[in-house]
C-alpha cells in the first residue's frame, strides 16, 4: 500500500473500466463504490454512514 501512497487505512487500490490504476486514500463517497467495486449499489441508511454520503 505505501507504494501508492497510502499510510492508513481505509485505502483502495483498484483498476478502472480502461484498466488505468487508481488509489484512494481515506473512504470513498458510498456513491462512488459501485464504480469502485463493480456490484450494484445498496441501501444505506445508517445513520452512522452519513458523513460518507
Amino acid at each position: 500500500m505505501r507504494k501508492f501512497g497510502l499510510m492508513g487505512t481505509p485505502g483502495m487500490v483498484w483498476r478502472d473500466g480502461e484498466g488505468n490504476i487508481q488509489v484512494q486514500a481515506g473512504m470513498p463517497r458510498l456513491s462512488r463504490l459501485p464504480q469502485i467495486t463493480g456490484l450494484p449499489e445498496q441501501k444505506q441508511d445508517n445513520p452512522a454512514l452519513e458523513k460518507f454520503r
